[in-house]
């Protein structure tokens, strides 16, 4: 009777793990090196709240066929269909994405695999794409002639001309089509984005570490960053506006998530760089816009279903 049991049980488990596995789809077999391969599971996996990376976590693992592997974990979004003439949103789903920039041409091969509340809930899904040479310039970093400078992957140097767009007017991503279509046809190839809370801000209008009220706000400025990248124009991401936790100047404290009068944790926004449980949300907060936000996002391409095994 117990190995029957037994039997049951890693039946039960099996299926836990099998039944009703969502799609992984790409956006392209084909992608020139330093553009961006998607992949989308559209599922939050029963998650309450798929934000929280310490709950439920989807990665890929991207191997080259040249020896080098590239861990990725994924980001929950919601998808929203833009109507450019009425500059309006039509929420229409979400589920997990995992963005990945490849760097050298070749075929790379990958596995992603989901995992929630420390147990893997997701068969692997295997698959592979081409990479071939494009025209990029590749990354841009400290240069390794000068350090005072900057410089492209592949060592031509990066002068940045720029200037502030911090947020939006009424227009919102409208604004940003009119100006930085205008400001990159005068030269102009870096601009500075705030994430305050009254623009891109994620976390917000909610409890601390679920952004699901703020995700057109994020899908707003993904849309700023496809833009720039058609462009040629850079970004320098604001993360923190400084009156998020000022008492001071430009104070936003008092609508804070992290306030506890808003349910928050503290008092006193000073207690924001001590409080151990602030810092971890934080850093979930940061992981996310990483994730979501260095790799451009590849919406002019049309996603297909992935050829995977188990």
């Amino acid at each position: 009777m117990k190995r029957t049991l037994a039997g049951f049980a890693f039946l039960g488990a099996f299926a836990g793990v099998c039944a009703a596995q969502p799609d992984v789809l790409i956006n392209t077999p084909v992608v020139k090196a330093y553009e961006t391969i998607e992949l989308s599971i559209d599922s939050d996996f029963g998650a309450s709240n798929p934000y929280d990376y310490a709950a439920v976590n989807v990665s890929a693992v991207f191997r080259h066929s040249g020896g080098k592997t590239v861990t990725v974990d994924g980001f929950y979004m919601a998808d929203y269909e833009y109507d450019a003439e009425k500059n309006s949103y039509a929420e229409k789903g979400g589920g997990f994405r995992i963005r990945f920039t490849p760097d050298r041409a070749g075929k790379w091969r990958y596995t992603v695999k989901a995992v929630k509340n420390k147990k893997t809930i997701f068969e692997p899904k295997r698959g592979e794409f081409e990479c071939v040479q494009g025209g990029s310039k590749g990354f841009i970093g400290i240069s390794r002639v000068d350090p005072l400078f900057f410089e492209y992957s592949n060592r031509e140097r990066y002068f940045p001309v720029g200037m502030n767009m911090s947020w939006y007017k009424e227009g919102g991503f409208a604004d940003y089509v009119k100006w930085v279509e205008r400001f990159s046809s005068h030269g102009g190839d870096l601009i500075r984005v705030w994430m305050a809370n009254w623009s891109f801000g994620i976390e917000w209008d909610g409890p601390i570490g679920d952004y699901g009220k703020r995700q057109k706000h994020a899908f707003m400025l993904d849309q700023v960053f496809g833009l720039c990248e058609s462009l040629g124009v850079k970004i320098m991401l604001t993360l923190v506006p400084h009156g998020e936790f000022s008492t001071r100047v430009n104070t936003n404290w008092e609508w804070s998530p992290y306030n506890i009068k808003n349910d928050g944790l503290f008092a006193e926004p000073e207690k924001f760089f001590t409080d151990k449980v602030a810092k971890e949300a934080f850093k979930n907060r940061l992981r996310y816009i990483c994730l979501l936000y260095t790799s451009p996002s590849p919406r002019d391409r049309t996603r297909s279903r992935m050829p995977s095994s188990a």
